[in-house]
């Protein structure tokens, strides 16, 4: 029989009985799920189709079934197929559980995938997003940052603009204030300057240093400085001024060679610090005052001790020699002045009193009065014979440091702590003039043999040079490390010596302008290459030469038969040459000044001359259109005449040696080989006549200047010009070259001076003057550019910046010649007002900017307010600038 069987999750099967065993569902299960079936139906055999017989139906029927028990084997095989088909069901519903989980997993898997994508794309959106937000936000920023730097560098461009307009503008005021002599605000100004300056604008700074450096003209330059031990309390000079004598408070009173600033001989001993010291008026005396309570005599320059020693109940503060006596006088701290007998060391006579210590005592020169001043306020003159005041007492509102008499004996000067020196009639006492004042207490004062000058020495370290008639300042002050203690006029009144409580004593020039006086114009003006010789020439058919270390001529004038248009010095300064309207040219030895050989003659008035750089040769230019070449030891000619179509206006010799260039009034420069003096290369050629030329430092270019308004710069190895022409609006009267070669100088009838590079391209602005440029130089080291013009006046410029360097030089008439010398030190101007000046270079200001304002500040005493006004400064104010300026300098 069999079963149809059905599962719950509708899987349908049947099972066969075999035989007759009973079917039973105990341990059927579902052969596709593993859970039990419900037994729809039992088929009974009998209900099956019987059995249709085939071809073996022949066989014999089988045997009736014998009633048997369950065959174990069989049941065993039974149950390992059951068992079999249970794991195999079991394992098929496992795998197909595992399918589904795998089909969902698959499933879930992709669209995790599909999310991961969805969120991956969404995430690269987002990415991108934000990326380009963030570039935008970079860009915003990055051009908000280039705007605000933008900003920033027009902000500080406009304060830089404002800077150097502000600089510019008390630049200009300064200048002003000193073409009005108004120094101390005019040096304000420029310190001033100097402080809003944009501080990368190194070529602006450096002009104002040499405005500063040459606003106060003459500079005082240090000539000696003579070191000690400690402070240098006096200082006194020898009648014939070869001698300097100091005394110092390291006990001792010192003698010094004034030439060398060598000592002379052993220190004079004392005990006590040396507080005056005096030489007599025949100078083979010293005398000498201490705190020690002594004053003593010494012999000179032997320095032996002489006399008696002079003693006194407190220190001896001032001394002073009879210049027509046996006598001396001396002051003391204890109030009194008092006369000793210079033979025997006595005193005599009565005591000078005054209420408290007397600081000085000078005799007339006469030496029938006596001046004694004290710290009480006054000064007296005594009468020496009968020791009676004479004329009124002199006041101060403060104690009087100084007192001395005029050469003439009609003027006396004292000095004041009320920071005064005044000048006052003698015998009269009454005041002569206005006081000259200080910032601070004078400590001393002295007057130059001719009476024209006041020197004072000031605590605030600094001395000066007044004008004597006027009270004015000349120069700039002559500085020290502290207190000026004393101060005085050598002979001829050509240096002052300064003591100071800085260890020192110093030899400083007082003039370092000379006027050099001819009968009429000078035309050409000369310096020797070392600088101790000038050398002038003029109208007046002379030259002159000078010692530029005292302004006075050496030997007689170097006389000619006409005027002299054109002098030179050789290089070696052994021999100067002249060229005048008398048809000759002559060399001259410079030392003597006597001629050497015969005149250098032509055919018509020789208009220039110059020397070659070995000083062997001297070639001239005349207006009978030649050049010559002479021997400069014998003045005999070398060569042929060098031919041009019109009269030789200039010429120059290559410093190689080389090369002669000439030009002319034909319009033409020329070259000529040296010494063989045969043409060569290209005539250079001008549309009027050359009236200038110079030749480059390298010997290689030259410099051509002419009436057509133009210059030319010429290169002799190319055979032409070596670019454009540099063109003026009138004629081109003067040229040269820098010393390095680098920049080129041109002086014109237009007024201007201008410099241009070796590209023919202007070098900054113009250097103007209110008539034609006659004249041009630079300084040896090419920091400056000179130029004279016919508006009267000489100017020195800063060639970087194109900017005048201190105030114009005045004459009265045209200026017609410039010159430096080869060590830069001194300049000289000749003037169609019969006059030479001879001047110092000015020297730029180095020390820091604040440092120049504060010595400004201190050397004037007054100081620049907001409003930029000239307030004077309070006591207390001045101290903290001298202690800072002090520090400073440490």
């Amino acid at each position: 029989m069999f079963k149809f069987l059905s599962c719950p999750h509708g899987h349908d099967w049947k099972i066969v009985a075999l035989g007759d065993y009973a079917i039973s569902d105990k341990w059927v299960v579902c052969p596709f799920c593993g859970t039990r079936p419900a037994i729809k139906e039992a088929i009974p055999q009998e209900a099956l189709p019987p059995i249709v017989s085939g071809p073996d139906d022949d066989l014999p029927p089988p045997e009736p079934p014998v009633k048997r028990g369950p065959n174990p084997v069989l049941m065993l095989i039974l149950g390992g197929v059951l068992a079999a088909l249970a794991v195999g069901g079991v394992s098929y519903l496992i795998m197909q559980g595992l399918q589904d989980d795998l089909e969902q997993a698959k499933k879930r898997t992709a669209e995790t995938d599909a999310g991961l994508k969805d969120l991956e794309k969404k995430h690269k959106d987002l990415t991108f997003k934000t990326q380009r937000d963030l570039e935008e936000e970079k860009s915003r920023a990055a051009a908000k940052h280039q705007q605000i730097q933008e900003q920033r560098d027009q902000a500080q461009e406009l304060r830089r603009q404002a800077q150097y307009f502000g600089s510019q503008l008390a630049l200009e005021r300064g200048l002003q204030l000193g073409r009005l002599g108004e120094y101390g605000p005019a040096m304000l100004w420029l310190a001033k300057s100097l402080e809003v300056v944009p501080s990368d604008a190194k070529n602006w700074q450096a002009s104002i240093r040499n405005v500063l450096g040459g606003m106060n003209s003459p500079l005082f330059p240090r000539r000696l400085e003579l070191p000690h031990a400690d402070q240098v309390l006096a200082i006194a000079i020898s009648p014939d001024g070869k001698t300097i004598l100091t005394g110092c408070a390291d006990k001792t009173a010192r003698m010094w060679d004034a030439a060398t600033g060598k000592p002379i001989g052993p220190p004079l001993q004392h005990d006590g610090p040396v507080n005056a010291v005096a030489f007599k008026k025949d100078g083979q005396m010293i005398l000498t005052g201490s705190g020690d309570k002594t004053a003593r005599i010494w012999e000179f320059p032997s320095g032996k001790p002489t006399g008696k020693v002079m003693k006194h109940p407190a220190e001896v503060l001032a001394v002073a020699f009879n210049p027509e006596g046996g006598s001396v006088l001396t002051g003391c701290k204890d109030g009194g002045a008092r006369l000793w007998q210079l033979a025997t060391g006595e005193t005599f006579g009565e005591q000078l009193s005054h209420g408290a210590a007397v600081m000085a005592v000078a005799f007339s020169p006469d030496g029938k009065t006596i001046l004694t001043a004290s710290a009480d306020k006054t000064a007296s003159l005594w009468d020496e014979y009968e020791r009676k005041g004479k004329g009124e007492t002199m006041h101060h509102r403060a104690p009087i440091t100084s007192a001395v008499f005029s050469a003439d004996g009609h003027t006396v000067l004292t000095a004041s702590q009320d920071g005064t020196a005044q000048l006052w009639e003698a015998p009269s006492g009454k005041p002569h003039g206005e006081p000259v004042r200080h910032p601070y207490w004078v400590t001393s004062a002295a007057l130059s043999k001719d009476g024209k000058t006041i020197a004072t020495g000031c605590w605030d370290n600094t001395a000066r040079l007044w004008d004597a008639a006027t009270g004015k300042p000349i120069g700039k002050p002559i500085q020290h490390g502290d207190v000026v203690t004393g101060v005085a006029f050598s002979p001829e009144g050509t240096t002052v010596l300064t003591s100071s409580q800085d260890k020192t004593a110093r030899v400083s020039e007082t003039v370092t302008e000379w006027k050099l006086p001819h009968r009429q114009a000078v035309k050409a003006v000369a310096l020797s290459l070392d600088g101790t010789r000038g050398l002038t020439a003029g109208q007046d058919k002379t030259a002159q030469l000078w010692d530029t270390s005292t302004g006075k001529p050496v030997g007689g004038p170097l006389k000619h038969d006409g005027p002299i248009l054109s002098v030179a010095f050789s290089r070696d300064g052994k021999t100067v040459a002249t060229a005048s309207e008398d048809n000759t040219a002559r060399l001259w030895n410079a030392a003597t000044g006597k001629p050497i050989g015969e005149p250098l003659r032509h055919g018509d008035q020789v208009q220039t001359v110059a020397f070659s750089f070995d000083s062997k040769l001297v070639a001239t230019g005349s207006a009978d259109k030649n050049a010559r070449v002479w021997d400069a030891t014998t003045g005999k000619p070398v060569g042929k005449p060098l031919s041009h179509g019109g009269a030789v206006r200039a010429v120059a010799i290559s410093p190689d040696g080389k090369m002669l260039v000439t030009g002319a009034a034909d319009g033409t420069a020329r070259r000529w080989e040296l010494p063989s003096t045969r043409p060569f290369g290209q005539t250079l050629i001008h549309r009027s006549a050359v009236t200038a030329l110079a030749i480059s430092p390298d010997s290689r270019f030259i410099l051509t200047g002419s009436a057509d308004n133009r210059a030319w710069l010429w290169d002799s190895k190319t055979e032409g010009s070596a670019g454009k022409s540099m063109v003026h609006r009138g004629e081109v009267l003067a040229v040269a070259f820098s010393p390095d070669g680098k920049l080129i100088l041109t002086g014109s009838a237009d007024g201007a001076a201008r410099l241009w590079d070796f590209s023919q391209q202007p070098h900054g602005i113009p250097l103007e003057h209110q008539g034609p440029i006659t004249a041009v130089a630079f300084s040896p080291d090419g920091r400056l550019v000179l130029t004279g013009s016919t508006d009267k006046t000489a100017q020195l410029w800063d060639a970087i910046r194109c900017r005048p360097a201190g105030l114009p030089w005045q004459h009265q008439g045209a200026v017609t010649a410039v010159s430096f010398d080869g060590q830069g030190k001194w300049m000289l101007t000749g003037s169609a007002d019969g006059t030479a000046h001879l001047m110092q270079v000015p020297t730029a200001f180095t020390e820091p900017d604040e440092q120049i304002r504060l010595r400004i500040e201190m050397t004037t005493g007054t100081e620049l307010d907001s409003e930029g006004l000239v307030q004077p400064l309070a006591e207390k104010d001045w101290l903290t600038r001298r202690q800072r300026l002090m520090k400073g300098a440490k």
